[in-house]
This record gives C-alpha cells, structure tokens and sequence, in this order.
C-alpha cells in the first residue's frame, strides 16, 4: 500500500474511533469480505439487526468481521442450549417486556447468564433510564458476564423507529451501540489487548518542535490536556505509557518540569526512550523494557512516515495517527480496540512502578555477578496461595494476556477461571515482592489429580517476573502439593504457539524426555535446583 493511502486509511480509522458517522456513511462502506471470522450468537427478544448491520466497518479497524446468527424473539430466553458454538454470546433484551421487581428480573438473568456463560463470554445490555433494574443488574456476579451499559451511552429513544419496527432507540443510537460492541467489548472478549501506549511528543502530546521552541514556546491546548488525562487514566487503569521521541533528553524533563498543564509526569512513563536514533530502535527498546510483544503496543504518532516505518517493521504493531491538536487522538483512544477494559485490572496498581523497579534489578545484577548473589540481594518473598476464590478474576486477566510464559494457551474464560478454584482442582496462585517493588499476583499452576495422575492443565507467569526462577520455586511447591494429593506421576499440557517457547523451553529443561513423568523424580530434580534459592516462601492453604 503506498503511504498515500496508508494515511487515508489511518485517518478514517481515527475518525472512525472518535467520532460518530452517520449510519448511511456505515452501509457504503466496503463489507470487510476476509479477516478473522467472530461467531456471535444473540438470544434477543428486541430487534439486534439495526445494529449488526453497522459492525463490520468497525470490527475491520482489528481485522474482524462479523458472522452472526439470531435467535427468534423470545423473552424467556428459551433457546440458550440449542445454539451453535459461538465466540461470544450477547443477551439483547427490551426490558420494557420485563413484569418482574427488579430484584427478580436481575434473579431471573442470573442464572440464564451463568448457564450461557459456560460456553463463552456473555454481554447483557441493560435499560437506558430503568435506575433500580441497571443498579440489580450491575451488583450480577456472573463469572464472564459483562454489561452492555446503553445508560451510560446515553442512547435516547425514537418513538417512530418503535412505532415501526419495535426497536425503541434513534439511528445515531444503533451506531453508538455498534461502535461499542465492536471496537470496545468485543476486542478483549476476543483476545485483543493493548498492554501499552507509546507516544511521540512533538505534534502529538503538544503542538510545535520541542528543539525549537523550547519547553515555553511549545503549545498545550484543550486537545492535548484532554490527551494527557485520558492517558493519565489508562495508566491509572493498569497499561503502561512510554515516550518515543527524536529531541534532547534535557529538553524533555524540562518541558514536563516547566510545564505543569500536562498533568503528566516522566515518571508515569514505564520507559522514556529520547534519542536521535530511529524510532524503530527505540520502539524495540521500550518492547524489551516492558517485557511484552510488540504486537501488544500502540504507537501513536503524527508522522505518517513514521508509522509506516515501523509498522513495516515491528512485528505486530498497532499504530494511530495523532491528530496535532490532541483532541481526535484522545477521543480515539477512547475506542481503540484492545483498550477498553470489560474488568478491573487487579495489577493495575504495581504494573509500571514494578516494570521500572526492573532497571534498578539489572543494575544489581550486574553489580552482583552471581546468579544466586542477585536473587539474594533481591530480598524476595514468595507468597503462595491454594484454590483462593478471590483470585479467580486475576487467574483469568493471566491467561488472557499471558503469551510468553503459558505453557497451555489455553486462554481460561471467566467462568473456566472460576471452576478452577473448586474444590476438584489444585489450583495455586503465586504472589511476589523483593526490596524494590510489589509485583502482585504473577503466577499460576492448576492441574486435576485422578487415578494417580496429576494432569497439569496450565502454568502460565507475568513476563514482569522472568528471570528469578520464581516459576521453578512455584513449581516444586506444587508438585509437593500434588505428592500429597496421592498422585504417582506427573502430565503437563503444553500448547505450541508463537511466542510461548520461553515456557516450553523451560519444562523442556526439567522433563527432557517430554512432558510427562515420575512426579516424585521431577519433585527430587525441583528441590535439588531450588536447595540454594534464597526466596522466603510463604503457603497459604
């Protein structure tokens, strides 16, 4: 694609994001006829066709494309077994239909949810206006449900449209509810995540060149306050910021310093590469600083060229056209696919403070020059947790978004996180914290014992954690746990995937002859590599 269109394409995309096209815009939009295929099932018992028609404009900004199949209209939700297996289930009700007290109806969907919700993720809408029933409704602790909250939208009501065909809300309405389905809920449901922003700063963050119009000249308008709070609350939400700029380091602490409308701070970067190097080195250097996968970041810059460059040449990179005034580039991160969060993040508060206490751990490593002499100096503390109901959410958030070290991929839902803290499973969930950061909950083992054999469904770790053997200390704590369980031998999944081999490589260390064998021979090789581990290690069970 030349640059030419490249730019035309990221500039609809952007105005896509941040604002609301009329839904005659949509339908003349090219239908997406390739890309990812997303099953959607939708038992409803109001008309969900007004909206479906404006999805795949939206889904194509990540590659998808909509392929959905629609239950009759039923208010009792009869059909929930009878569906085909789908990516994701969505509840579409006229809760006008609903003669139930709110506390019922809420009883009522619960346990329709909670059923649907076993095969795949759910979204439920709720009632713009209906106070009592939304308030039921959000209070629902359905593992892997999720609202589709058309009060907060403010979707108003078009007395005509339900005269006419019962679907009771405007055409800019349906739009605004495509536009959230498609590029807010459905991403993560499908796996889609953005675990960082990287921002260039001149023409992005403000408008002017820093270089020459020194930190007073450069201008900090409504649009870019706007930018600065919106990327003040991801970072407060649990993604991580890093600055990608060609200008004089000094240059930007000064601007930050002098500059106090920003509303940010250098240290709410995780990683501040400022350099005249090219901006694909420093992208590549901010990648390995955070420890994640290119393909998990968002690159936004003003610079068509720039994009280009290193999209063609980052694997996996998603990029934005900043707008420089600041006020488009934050109402479309408002949208970005994969940013949206459809669930508190439980790591949000320690994740970059932890990723910049990294530094400061490779200083020490290298002062201390023995493996074990590091990990001593580390002070670590190990706390470890058996079939803890309140971790499920945190269990699920890791398989989700854990690509380098998950053995199995195999990406828990919310309800299959849930059954893993039952009582047929052994499940463990690993805590950590060293003299320079708490890093949270980071690890998880879970395996079923049965017939004397313990089959060890999953082992996935942060990459915050990498490089402690922190995995293997777990590990070895389990097998024990597993010992005492009665099991004889020992059975781990593993799933090959693009970027799991640090996982595979690893149990291809303790298990050689493959992934299965004496539970009590791998038990004796764990304690014998783990007899100098200087880590306290604490069980809770």
């Amino acid at each position: 694609m030349e640059l030419d269109d490249e730019v035309r394409a990221w500039t609809g995309a952007r105005r896509l994001m941040s604002t609301l096209p009329r839904g005659s815009e949509l339908r003349r939009m090219k239908k997406a006829g390739g890309g990812r295929a997303l099953r959607l099932r939708c038992d409803r018992s109001l008309p969900f066709e007004f909206i479906a028609e404006f999805l795949d404009p939206y889904l194509s900004l990540w590659g998808a494309r909509a392929e959905l199949s629609l239950s009759d209209y039923d208010p009792a939700l009869s059909q929930l077994g009878e569906a085909a297996p789908c990516d994701v289930r969505i509840l579409f009700l006229d809760w006008r239909l609903n003669k139930l007290p709110p506390a019922q109806a809420a009883s009522f969907i619960r346990e329709r949810a909670r059923e649907a919700a076993r095969e795949a993720p759910v979204l439920l809408n709720n009632w713009p206006g209906s106070h009592e029933l939304n308030e039921r409704l959000a209070e629902l602790r359905v593992p892997g449900l999720t609202l589709i909250d058309l009060h907060a939208l403010k979707v108003d009501f078009d007395p005509r449209n339900d005269s006419v065909s019962n679907f009771p809300f405007s055409g800019p309405a349906a739009v605004a509810i495509a536009r959230h389905l498609a590029l807010d809920l459905l991403p993560p449901l499908a796996g889609e995540r953005i675990k960082g922003v990287i921002l260039d700063l001149d023409d992005t963050l403000w408008r002017g060149v820093l270089g020459e119009e020194g930190p007073q000249g450069i201008v900090i308008g409504e649009g870019h306050r706007a930018l600065s709070a919106r990327l003040a609350a991801l970072r407060k939400r649990g993604l991580m910021l890093a600055i990608c700029s060609r200008n004089e380091l000094e240059d930007v602490r000064a601007a930050f310093k002098l500059r106090s409308e920003l509303g940010l701070s250098l240290d709410d970067f995780a990683s501040v590469q400022v350099s005249w190097a090219p901006k694909v080195e420093n992208i590549g250097a901010i990648a390995r600083e955070l420890n994640v996968h290119p393909s998990s970041l968002l690159f936004v810059d003003d610079n068509p060229a720039e994009l280009a460059k290193a999209r063609g040449a980052v694997e996996g990179l998603r990029v934005l056209l900043a707008d420089p005034d600041g006020a488009q580039t934050a109402a479309a991160l408002d949208h970005f696919p994969g940013i949206f969060a459809v669930s508190q993040d439980a790591a949000a508060s320690v994740r970059t403070a932890d990723v910049r206490a990294n530094r400061e751990r490779e200083k020490l490593r290298e002062q201390a020059g023995d493996p074990r002499a590091f990990l001593a100096a580390l002070q670590m503390e190990v706390e470890l947790f058996r079939n803890c109901a309140a971790h499920a959410q945190r269990i699920h958030e890791l398989s989700q978004k854990t690509n380098q070290f998950n053995l199995a991929l195999q990406r828990l839902s919310a309800a299959q996180a849930a059954e893993a803290v039952g009582s047929d499973q052994v499940t463990m969930t690993v805590s950590l914290r060293d003299a320079l950061s708490e890093s949270g909950l980071i690890g998880v083992l879970i395996a079923r014992v049965e017939d004397g054999e313990a089959a060890v469904r999953e082992v996935l770790f942060s990459c915050r954690v990498l490089g402690r053997d922190v995995e293997t200390l777990s590990l070895l704590h389990f097998c024990k746990w597993l010992l005492q369980e009665g099991a004889r031998r020992i059975r781990f999944e593993v799933a090959e995937g693009p970027r799991n081999h640090p996982a595979r490589d690893w149990l291809a260390c303790l298990l050689p002859q493959g992934p299965s064998g004496e539970l009590s021979e791998l038990h004796a090789r764990l304690e014998e590599r783990c007899r100098a581990h200087p880590a306290t290690v604490v069980e809770h069970r």
